[in-house]
Protein backbone atom coordinates (compact mmCIF):
# COMPACT_ATOMS: atom_id res chain seq x y z
CA UNK A 1 0.00 0.00 0.00
CA UNK A 2 2.88 2.26 0.76
CA UNK A 3 4.64 1.72 -2.58
CA UNK A 4 1.37 2.25 -4.34
CA UNK A 5 0.88 5.87 -2.54
CA UNK A 6 4.05 6.73 -3.24
CA UNK A 7 3.93 5.83 -6.59
CA UNK A 8 -0.11 7.84 -6.77
CA UNK A 9 1.70 10.90 -5.58
CA UNK A 10 5.29 10.92 -7.13
CA UNK A 11 5.98 14.31 -8.68
CA UNK A 12 3.08 16.45 -7.08
CA UNK A 13 5.55 18.40 -5.26
CA UNK A 14 7.80 19.01 -8.19
CA UNK A 15 4.68 19.85 -10.23
CA UNK A 16 3.39 22.32 -7.48
CA UNK A 17 6.84 23.81 -7.32
CA UNK A 18 7.38 24.57 -10.72
CA UNK A 19 3.67 25.68 -11.41
CA UNK A 20 4.35 28.14 -8.51
CA UNK A 21 7.49 29.35 -10.14
CA UNK A 22 6.27 29.82 -13.38
CA UNK A 23 2.50 30.75 -12.46
CA UNK A 24 3.31 32.88 -9.45
CA UNK A 25 0.30 31.00 -7.80
CA UNK A 26 0.01 32.89 -4.12
CA UNK A 27 -0.25 31.11 -0.79
CA UNK A 28 -4.05 31.25 0.36
CA UNK A 29 -5.28 30.12 -3.16
CA UNK A 30 -7.52 27.71 -4.22
CA UNK A 31 -7.06 24.68 -5.16
CA UNK A 32 -9.28 22.18 -6.95
CA UNK A 33 -7.84 18.83 -7.27
CA UNK A 34 -8.43 15.12 -6.29
CA UNK A 35 -6.35 15.08 -2.87
CA UNK A 36 -5.27 18.06 -0.81
CA UNK A 37 -1.42 17.28 -1.98
CA UNK A 38 -0.88 20.44 -4.22
CA UNK A 39 -2.70 22.26 -1.43
CA UNK A 40 -0.56 21.33 0.86
CA UNK A 41 2.76 22.25 -0.95
CA UNK A 42 1.68 25.21 -2.55
CA UNK A 43 0.24 26.28 1.32
CA UNK A 44 -3.27 26.71 -0.30
CA UNK A 45 -6.80 26.19 0.03
CA UNK A 46 -7.83 22.53 -1.03
CA UNK A 47 -11.32 22.37 -2.80
CA UNK A 48 -12.28 18.44 -3.92
CA UNK A 49 -12.64 18.32 -7.86
CA UNK A 50 -15.89 16.93 -8.99
CA UNK A 51 -16.36 13.62 -10.80
CA UNK A 52 -17.10 15.23 -14.30
CA UNK A 53 -16.00 17.84 -16.39
CA UNK A 54 -19.64 19.56 -16.43
CA UNK A 55 -18.90 19.70 -12.67
CA UNK A 56 -16.35 21.23 -12.87
CA UNK A 57 -17.18 23.27 -15.45
CA UNK A 58 -20.07 24.82 -11.95
CA UNK A 59 -17.09 24.54 -9.96
CA UNK A 60 -15.03 26.90 -11.94
CA UNK A 61 -17.95 29.00 -12.77
CA UNK A 62 -19.12 29.25 -9.20
CA UNK A 63 -15.33 30.38 -8.47
CA UNK A 64 -14.71 27.86 -5.70
CA UNK A 65 -10.90 28.01 -6.31
CA UNK A 66 -8.30 29.71 -8.37
CA UNK A 67 -6.70 26.94 -10.11
CA UNK A 68 -7.78 23.29 -11.12
CA UNK A 69 -4.93 20.46 -11.10
CA UNK A 70 -4.94 17.43 -12.95
CA UNK A 71 -3.10 14.81 -12.89
CA UNK A 72 -3.28 11.91 -15.38
CA UNK A 73 -2.78 8.59 -12.73
CA UNK A 74 -5.15 9.83 -10.38
CA UNK A 75 -8.14 10.69 -13.31
CA UNK A 76 -7.62 7.61 -15.00
CA UNK A 77 -7.89 5.54 -11.57
CA UNK A 78 -10.04 8.01 -9.37
CA UNK A 79 -11.76 10.26 -11.85
CA UNK A 80 -12.47 8.91 -15.32
CA UNK A 81 -14.97 11.56 -16.11
CA UNK A 82 -12.13 14.42 -16.12
CA UNK A 83 -9.98 12.41 -18.84
CA UNK A 84 -10.93 14.88 -21.44
CA UNK A 85 -8.80 17.78 -18.68
CA UNK A 86 -5.77 15.95 -19.27
CA UNK A 87 -5.21 16.50 -22.61
CA UNK A 88 -7.40 19.18 -23.67
CA UNK A 89 -7.16 22.67 -24.46
CA UNK A 90 -9.85 25.13 -23.49
CA UNK A 91 -12.70 22.54 -22.29
CA UNK A 92 -13.42 24.40 -19.34
CA UNK A 93 -15.16 28.54 -20.17
CA UNK A 94 -13.86 30.76 -17.65
CA UNK A 95 -10.48 29.01 -16.95
CA UNK A 96 -8.04 28.62 -19.38
CA UNK A 97 -5.04 25.85 -19.69
CA UNK A 98 -1.66 27.26 -17.83
CA UNK A 99 0.35 25.08 -17.35
CA UNK A 100 1.14 21.47 -18.63
CA UNK A 101 4.17 19.16 -18.35
CA UNK A 102 5.40 15.42 -18.54
CA UNK A 103 7.05 13.79 -15.92
CA UNK A 104 8.45 11.03 -17.82
CA UNK A 105 10.13 9.51 -15.14
CA UNK A 106 7.05 8.93 -13.74
CA UNK A 107 5.06 8.91 -16.98
CA UNK A 108 2.39 11.00 -15.62
CA UNK A 109 0.96 13.96 -17.37
CA UNK A 110 -0.27 17.00 -15.05
CA UNK A 111 -2.50 20.05 -16.49
CA UNK A 112 -3.43 23.32 -14.73
CA UNK A 113 -6.00 25.62 -15.23
CA UNK A 114 -6.52 29.10 -14.08
CA UNK A 115 -10.21 30.60 -13.45
CA UNK A 116 -10.30 33.80 -15.43
CA UNK A 117 -6.93 33.15 -17.65
CA UNK A 118 -6.94 33.02 -21.17
CA UNK A 119 -5.22 29.63 -22.28
CA UNK A 120 -1.42 29.64 -22.88
CA UNK A 121 0.32 31.24 -25.82
CA UNK A 122 3.62 29.98 -26.72
CA UNK A 123 5.74 33.35 -26.30
CA UNK A 124 8.62 31.11 -28.78
CA UNK A 125 5.75 30.65 -31.72
CA UNK A 126 6.97 31.73 -35.13
CA UNK A 127 4.74 33.95 -37.59
CA UNK A 128 4.42 34.59 -40.91
CA UNK A 129 7.15 36.11 -42.57
CA UNK A 130 9.81 34.26 -39.71
CA UNK A 131 13.58 34.11 -40.99
CA UNK A 132 14.95 30.79 -41.82
CA UNK A 133 17.29 31.58 -38.43
CA UNK A 134 13.96 32.15 -36.63
CA UNK A 135 12.10 29.37 -37.38
CA UNK A 136 15.02 27.08 -36.86
CA UNK A 137 15.73 28.76 -33.28
CA UNK A 138 11.70 28.02 -32.57
CA UNK A 139 12.43 24.45 -33.67
CA UNK A 140 15.12 24.08 -31.05
CA UNK A 141 12.76 25.50 -28.98
CA UNK A 142 10.42 23.34 -29.02
CA UNK A 143 12.75 20.37 -28.85
CA UNK A 144 14.09 21.82 -25.37
CA UNK A 145 10.26 22.41 -24.17
CA UNK A 146 9.50 18.85 -25.03
CA UNK A 147 12.58 17.45 -23.81
CA UNK A 148 11.60 19.07 -20.65
CA UNK A 149 8.05 17.67 -20.69
CA UNK A 150 6.46 20.88 -21.60
CA UNK A 151 4.57 19.27 -24.13
CA UNK A 152 1.98 21.54 -24.83
CA UNK A 153 4.51 24.71 -25.09
CA UNK A 154 6.56 22.43 -28.03
CA UNK A 155 3.13 21.46 -29.29
CA UNK A 156 2.32 25.14 -29.62
CA UNK A 157 5.53 26.30 -30.98
CA UNK A 158 5.71 23.74 -33.75
CA UNK A 159 2.29 24.01 -35.42
CA UNK A 160 3.49 27.35 -35.89
CA UNK A 161 6.34 26.50 -37.75
CA UNK A 162 3.86 24.38 -39.73
CA UNK A 163 1.37 26.75 -40.37
CA UNK A 164 4.62 29.33 -41.99
CA UNK A 165 6.56 26.35 -43.56
CA UNK A 166 4.28 23.16 -43.91
CA UNK A 167 7.19 21.08 -45.86
CA UNK A 168 9.39 21.38 -42.69
CA UNK A 169 10.09 17.77 -41.93
CA UNK A 170 11.60 17.91 -39.10
CA UNK A 171 8.62 19.69 -36.97
CA UNK A 172 6.40 17.44 -38.41
CA UNK A 173 7.77 14.28 -36.84
CA UNK A 174 8.69 15.94 -33.17
CA UNK A 175 4.77 16.74 -33.38
CA UNK A 176 4.54 12.83 -33.67
CA UNK A 177 6.74 12.58 -30.53
CA UNK A 178 4.23 15.21 -28.92
CA UNK A 179 0.87 13.60 -29.96
CA UNK A 180 2.58 9.93 -28.55
CA UNK A 181 2.54 11.39 -25.39
CA UNK A 182 -0.90 12.95 -25.62
CA UNK A 183 -2.29 9.24 -27.25
CA UNK A 184 -0.82 7.77 -24.98
CA UNK A 185 -2.99 9.09 -22.20
CA UNK A 186 -6.26 10.24 -24.36
CA UNK A 187 -6.15 7.76 -27.36
CA UNK A 188 -7.27 10.36 -29.75
CA UNK A 189 -3.74 11.85 -29.97
CA UNK A 190 -2.85 8.62 -31.85
CA UNK A 191 -4.69 9.67 -34.89
CA UNK A 192 -3.10 13.01 -34.76
CA UNK A 193 0.43 11.26 -34.47
CA UNK A 194 -0.30 8.78 -37.38
CA UNK A 195 -1.36 11.92 -39.35
CA UNK A 196 1.62 13.79 -38.57
CA UNK A 197 4.17 10.78 -39.43
CA UNK A 198 2.00 10.57 -42.98
CA UNK A 199 3.38 14.10 -43.69
CA UNK A 200 6.79 13.11 -42.21
CA UNK A 201 7.18 9.79 -44.38
CA UNK A 202 6.19 11.93 -47.41
CA UNK A 203 8.79 14.63 -46.98
CA UNK A 204 11.23 12.11 -45.93
CA UNK A 205 9.91 8.64 -47.40
CA UNK A 206 13.75 7.26 -46.70
CA UNK A 207 13.83 8.30 -42.88
CA UNK A 208 14.96 5.16 -41.02
CA UNK A 209 12.68 5.83 -38.29
CA UNK A 210 9.24 5.67 -39.85
CA UNK A 211 8.30 2.05 -39.16
CA UNK A 212 9.40 2.35 -35.29
CA UNK A 213 6.94 4.97 -35.19
CA UNK A 214 4.32 3.38 -36.65
CA UNK A 215 4.74 0.19 -34.55
CA UNK A 216 5.06 2.49 -31.49
CA UNK A 217 1.57 3.94 -32.40
CA UNK A 218 -0.09 0.55 -32.74
CA UNK A 219 1.17 -0.72 -29.49
CA UNK A 220 0.05 2.50 -27.52
CA UNK A 221 -3.18 2.01 -28.87
CA UNK A 222 -3.24 -1.54 -27.46
CA UNK A 223 -1.46 0.09 -24.11
CA UNK A 224 -4.21 3.08 -23.91
CA UNK A 225 -7.13 0.39 -24.58
CA UNK A 226 -5.85 -1.77 -22.24
CA UNK A 227 -5.87 0.71 -19.60
CA UNK A 228 -8.94 2.47 -20.50
CA UNK A 229 -11.46 -0.07 -21.81
CA UNK A 230 -12.99 0.35 -24.99
CA UNK A 231 -14.80 3.15 -26.01
CA UNK A 232 -13.21 5.23 -23.29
Amino acid sequence: MDNYRGKTVSGHREIAEDAKKILGIEPGSGIISRKPYFAYYLDSRFVEVAETVEGVRKQVGNEEGDYVFVGSMCVRRYRPGLKELVTAIDPLPGAGLVYRRFLREYNKLFSVYQVGAEPMNAKDAVSEGASAGQIQAALQKAIQYRDQGYVEHARQVLQSIIDVQPKNAIAHREMVKVYLVYGYFDGVSLDKAEDELMRYAFLMPNAPNIDSYKKTIQNLRVQHQAQWGAGR
